[in-house]
């Protein structure tokens, strides 16, 4: 999920300012209801804890945080999560559209 977060949200009397962050959930289930006759749906997620990008462009995480209801709408795209030991690697396609299969990793001359 991309949302625009107010980078001095911390200090008092500072003038905002927006960035946007991508911020991962892993969904536990959605929920659909009905309100003043239109049809809504919810996903409970569970957050990730704060996320951590190597050189190699590799995300990853220790440990899930809060469990929250958002709107699906809210819901950017799909992700994988593996687990090695403690350590949980986040798979986005959308990282990897640069990746050319056809173009090899080490140029040998």
């Amino acid at each position: 999920m991309r949302i625009e977060v107010d980078k001095w949200a911390h200090l008092r009397n500072v003038t905002p300012e927006y960035e946007i962050r991508t911020f991962y959930a892993e969904v536990n289930y959605f929920l659909v209801y009905e309100f003043m006759d239109e049809m809504k749906m919810l996903a409970n997620v569970v957050w990730t804890n704060p996320v951590t990008e190597d050189t190699f462009g590799t995300i990853s995480f220790i440990g899930f945080g809060a469990t929250q209801f958002i709107d699906v709408s809210a819901i950017d795209r799909c992700v994988g999560f593996m687990q090695l030991g403690r350590t949980i690697f986040i798979v986005d396609k959308e990282g990897m559209e640069d990746w050319d299969d056809n173009e090899p990793i080490v140029e040998i001359e």
